[in-house]
């Protein structure tokens, strides 16, 4: 739950939802932000196997391991709350208000 907690992995899981697979140079388009953040956050998360990569040509190519896992992780998000003291309530209801408007 604290790896989908962090504000940019969830606009990177919210495009994937909701357009599919992209590069890490398209990400990074359409979130304007750099390209070198978006692989660290894309290495995070196939670290975690939430994201999986293909090539073509020379580029990499994401996706989702588990497209229907948005819903689960809004519910999720009370649990790192309770376990977490870096993360604060507000913080909380702020990633599940950005989650319920993605996917839910």
């Amino acid at each position: 739950m604290r790896v989908v907690s962090h504000p940019d992995r969830i606009q990177i899981i919210q495009l994937l939802a909701a357009a599919g697979e992209h590069s890490v140079a398209s990400i990074a388009d359409a979130l304007d932000l750099p390209a070198t953040l978006i692989s660290q956050h894309l290495s995070t998360l196939r670290a975690y196997r939430l994201v999986e990569e293909r090539s073509d040509g020379r580029h990499r190519i994401y996706d989702l391991t588990i497209p229907g896992i948005a819903p689960w992780l809004v519910d999720g998000v009370d649990f790192v709350i309770d376990r977490y003291e870096e993360v604060s309530r507000e913080q909380g209801e702020d990633a599940k208000r950005l989650w319920r408007e993605a996917f839910c």
